[in-house]
């Protein structure tokens, strides 16, 4: 009978354990929670387009009712860019549609959703004349960096047509 007793004890003991390894393997393994949040992108990000010499900033907010994430690009305060991005009940960025002042758009999706530290999304630029495949990496670097890699497809390959380094603009406590 105590054997019995101490092996249910123990069982209980190791399934309680796992499941407590698995918690921290999760936390572990993924950005922090509210990077897998699309709320990790409100506020202000200063931006740099690395070897181009090109600053930026992207203000970004929660608008109709948390179901989009709404931004936009201004370079010298100038209005470049607005894009939208649907917000899941899980919180998770799933579909992206930025609006550029040329007149074109790129529409991407994502399948997965961030993966460790990564979030792709992949789709199509519509500009006036050709449609081309695209695709963005972020990847999350601390609760205030992020760096983008932006991809076109030529043929059957990927090209970097240039990366992104941005920084959240952290207001000074007074």
């Amino acid at each position: 009978m105590e054997f019995n007793g101490v092996m249910r004890i123990n069982a209980r003991f190791y399934l309680v354990l796992s499941l407590v390894f698995c918690w921290i393997l999760c936390i572990i393994h993924s950005p922090i929670a509210s990077a897998q949040d699309a709320k990790f992108f409100v506020g202000q990000w200063n931006c740099e387009a690395v070897g181009k010499q090109q600053e930026f900033t992207w203000e970004a907010e929660i608008v109709l009712d948390g179901r989009w994430l709404s931004g936009k690009t201004k370079v010298k305060g100038i209005l470049l860019s607005i894009d939208y991005w649907r917000v899941e009940s899980n919180g998770q960025p799933s579909f992206r549609r930025l609006f550029l002042s040329d007149g074109s758009f790129v529409e991407t999706t994502t399948k997965h959703g961030w993966r460790k530290n990564k979030l792709r999304m992949q789709g199509l630029l519509q500009e006036k004349k050709r449609v081309i495949e695209t695709r963005e990496t972020l990847f999350w670097k601390d609760e205030n960096t992020l760096e983008a890699s932006i991809e076109q497809r030529k043929g059957s390959a990927w090209k970097s047509r240039g990366k992104e380094i941005c920084r959240r603009q952290v207001m000074e406590k007074s």
